[in-house]
């Protein structure tokens, strides 16, 4: 086992300079540090190859299953599947779903001994994270699909493509769903002051975007609310959708992109302590800027990004949340070279730390970017 390294105040001068400026800037300089450190020492009591997450190597079944938990009352589960008496196979069900959300949702963790996967899923300015679970039921095996939080509808078109999936597999009889025929039209219409009907078309994409340029001022209060721990989430979520729009992402890039770009890494810290839906959106965001602009980067800045990449892919213990996301560690990575580039001088970069992402990612595309990045870095 590797020794745990504490970070020393030599250290975090040398990554995040002198703890000058108000009393705020050193108790963000502070949170960054002790992060670096939290992560340091995570990642030196990791084992090696222990994470089932993301990797294509990992056998589904080399983890036996504890016994499955028991459900008397399936009234009170929103979504199941009840499969027939007779099918007893709950490692071929879990087999299935592993590899279905591992396709389709790269924000996601299985957990083997548990027979559960949790994930998120992402629609708009929404999300939902979802738990599927394999239980027992006096009827048979149940695969149910609860809630965790978020929006309870963004999971609906997730679980009906997991029915898909396992009808493809030949799991499950492919459902009939009769057909309702409902008029939805006067359901999104409204009248003017003559009594004259209108309707909001929601299929138009413009509809659903906000004209960031008409109204400079929300933006500056995004930048505001993105570091506060109350509002960030929120902020980002709506940031990170209305990039989709061309408009607005060419306004964001072209009159603020220096100013969300700080408040974003800011976000990242300790201080607000974002959970995944919001360090995807600010990935989100930051993987624009990459693309799209160049922004004046501190070794602060850089480090923090660092950290997080940690964070999604070094092997962690939490049967209870998301532990990696491909998503995030992918975007993260692949920028890091640029980020560097655009530093205001040179930067010092944690190689210890970045060397142990490399060896713990189950990704293989992160280590390819990393490759490059500290390749980069060492020929400067």
């Amino acid at each position: 086992m590797e020794r745990k390294e504490q970070l020393s105040h030599e250290d975090r001068v040398l990554l995040f300079g002198p703890s000058e400026g108000n009393s705020a800037d050193r108790a963000a300089d502070r949170a960054v540090a002790q992060q670096v450190q939290d992560l340091s020492a995570l990642s030196a009591d990791a084992s090696v190859g222990k994470n089932p997450t993301g990797s294509d190597k990992f056998n589904l079944r080399e983890v036996a299953p504890t016994q499955l938990p028991f459900v008397e009352d399936l009234s009170m589960e929103a979504r199941y599947i009840l499969f027939p008496p007779n099918f007893g196979d709950a490692s071929l069900i879990y087999d299935n779903v592993v590899k279905f959300t591992r396709n389709t949702t790269p924000n996601s963790t299985a957990f083997p001994v548990e027979s559960k996967v949790l994930g998120y899923v992402f629609h708009e300015v929404r999300y939902a994270f979802y738990c599927l679970q394999i239980l027992q039921h006096a009827d048979g095996l149940v695969l149910s699909c609860q809630l965790q939080s978020g929006f309870a509808p963004v999971l609906t078109p997730f679980w009906n493509a997991v029915k898909d999936s396992l009808a493809a597999s030949g799991l499950i009889e492919n459902e009939v769903e009769e057909e309702i025929d409902m008029d939805f039209d006067n359901f999104f219409a409204d009248s003017d002051d003559d009594g004259e009907s209108f309707s909001l078309d929601l299929s138009i994409p413009e509809n659903k975007f906000l004209e960031l340029r008409s109204d400079p001022t929300l933006v500056e209060e995004w930048i505001q609310d993105i570091q506060d721990p109350n509002f960030s989430q929120d902020t980002l979520l709506q940031l990170a959708y209305n990039l989709e729009n061309v408009a607005n992402l060419e306004f964001l890039m072209l009159k603020f992109h220096q100013q969300l770009f700080e408040a974003v890494v800011y976000s990242l810290t300790d201080a607000i302590d974002l959970a995944l839906p919001g360090i995807r959106c600010a990935c989100l965001f930051l993987d624009a800027v990459a693309q799209h602009t160049t922004v004046k980067v501190s070794e602060e800045n850089i480090n923090l990004m660092i950290c997080q990449l940690a964070r999604w892919t070094v092997a962690q213990t939490n049967t209870t949340t998301i532990t990696h996301s491909k998503e995030i560690a992918d975007s993260l990575s692949k920028n890091l070279l640029k980020f560097y580039e655009d530093g205001a001088q040179s930067l010092t970069v944690r190689e210890d730390l970045l060397k142990t992402i490399h060896r713990e990612s189950p990704y293989p595309s992160v280590k390819q970017n990393l490759n490059r990045f500290l390749s980069a870095i060492r020929a400067n």
